[in-house]
């Protein structure tokens, strides 16, 4: 199990770049890899109370948006803890791109206003994502333009979860 989206899709890579003799390994851990939202999607979810208000976006990571697993098990688990407070937003890059952030800072934080500009649209105070990258991209970058105004959480922060997990 990984929170990770961009982890999860680079183990399930694996298999295609390992050498030779470690490929049988390497389809092993990548058949059994997991990112949260893939587990918390079949989960019981009627006793999570959500740690948020107000409307709630998702940031889907560029992993997801473009593997085949897709971004339907972080929205089906979000729409089941939040219901209406569920909004969908425009999805593009959020500018990280592990060192692309650092090497071209400058476009970095162009291409994160045009995130930041979806996300006002859709009148959420509160964004979701299930990539390392893409949260500190978001909490660096949205923390700059108003500290108050937006939450940056991670998909398992969005509620308190019961014991019987």
């Amino acid at each position: 199990l990984t929170g990770c989206a961009s982890c999860s899709y680079m183990i399930r890579k694996w298999p295609e770049i390992v050498q030779p003799r470690s490929r049988t390994m390497a389809q092993r851990v990548a058949a059994g890899i997991r990112e949260f939202t893939e587990l918390a999607q079949n989960a019981d979810c009627s006793s999570l109370e959500p740690s948020v208000s107000g409307r709630v976006a998702f940031h889907a990571p560029c992993h997801s948006r473009f593997s085949s697993k897709g971004t339907a098990a972080a929205e089906t688990f979000l729409s089941k803890v939040l219901g209406d407070n569920f909004v969908e937003i425009d999805q593009g890059c959020c500018g990280h791109g592990g060192s692309f952030s650092i090497n071209h800072a400058e476009i970095s934080r162009s291409i994160f206003r045009e995130r930041l500009d979806a996300l006002k649209e859709s009148g959420a105070s509160t964004i979701v994502t299930t990539c390392s990258g893409c949260l500190l991209q978001w909490r660096s970058l949205a923390s700059r333009q108003d500290p108050d105004a937006l939450k940056v959480l991670h998909a398992s922060e969005i509620g308190r979860w019961p014991n019987s997990i």
